[in-house]
């Protein structure tokens, strides 16, 4: 029965007239996240620079010595972490937010929900685009950037987007859902290598931090690639893709059964 209904949903997406409308819902969305805003696309690029001057200051000292290009390691951490938060908090209340939309149209419900996360991801580009800027500016330009970072997008969205469809049928059944992410997205950044080496950690911290967040694998993979003097880690980097993979399938397949009764009950 999952299998047809995927099969359905497939014939349904991958079509010519949804790609249009996903085209169009895409730019509308880009166009209302910067609407009124003078800057635009700057704020994208000046919230994660503000992020990084605070955090080099209070941790430079400590947690910098003996960390090559520490700005840089700083930079990719603090991107692909908020990239995680911010549109993973945008996409759970989607449903609740667009009701009226899911009820009384024909638009695909996945097509609403990754129209939506293009936004972010658009501005995440931008934020690596930087990374990749400074990378240039401390010679550690490679091949890796090219080869391996665009597979590692790839597995990144995938995975946001994955936790994106849990979320967003959570919280239709319980709006207690959104307080208690909101509690765990603060935990997690202290959580995650972004300012300290996994290194530092004690045997049993580091293994907790590694195994059990999975935006670990996905920041310790993005500087394998961007700070090319660090050896490359294939099993962090398969690690990452996996992840990846397999937080989509479980996310669209828990979709698939409940999206009906989350938009009622949203």
């Amino acid at each position: 029965m999952f299998r047809r209904r995927l099969r359905q949903r497939a014939a349904r997406l991958f079509t010519f007239s949804n790609a249009n409308l996903l085209r169009e819902l895409a730019l509308a969305n880009l166009q209302l996240s910067d609407h009124n805003s003078i800057l635009g696309a700057f704020w994208d690029l000046l919230a994660p620079s503000v992020m990084l001057g605070v955090m080099w200051i209070v941790f430079g000292a400590h947690f910098g010595r003996g960390v090559a290009a520490y700005p840089l390691y700083l930079l990719v951490g603090i991107v692909t972490v908020g990239f995680f938060l911010t549109a993973t908090r945008y996409l759970m209340t989607l449903f609740q937010t667009n009701r009226s939309v899911l009820l009384d149209s024909t638009v695909p419900r996945e097509t609403l929900i990754v129209s939506n996360l293009i936004p972010h991801v658009y501005k995440f580009g931008i934020e690596l685009l930087l990374c990749i800027a400074c990378a240039t500016t401390y010679g550690l330009l490679s091949w890796r950037i090219g080869l391996l970072l665009v597979p590692l997008v790839i597995a990144y969205v995938a995975f946001v987007l994955g936790i994106g469809f849990l979320l967003a049928i959570a919280h239709c059944f319980t709006s207690d859902v959104e307080h208690v992410w909101m509690i765990a997205s603060r935990l997690l950044f202290f959580a995650t290598p972004v300012f300290y080496t996994l290194d530092s950690l004690g045997p049993v911290a580091q293994r907790a931090v590694y195994w059990l967040n999975p935006v670990t694998p996905f920041v310790l993979a993005f500087r394998n690639v961007l700070l090319a003097d660090e050896a490359l880690d294939p099993v962090v980097h398969a690690h990452a893709l996996a992840v990846g993979v397999a937080s989509f399938l479980v996310g669209y397949g828990v979709f698939l059964r409940w999206e009906s009764l989350a938009v009622e009950r949203a």
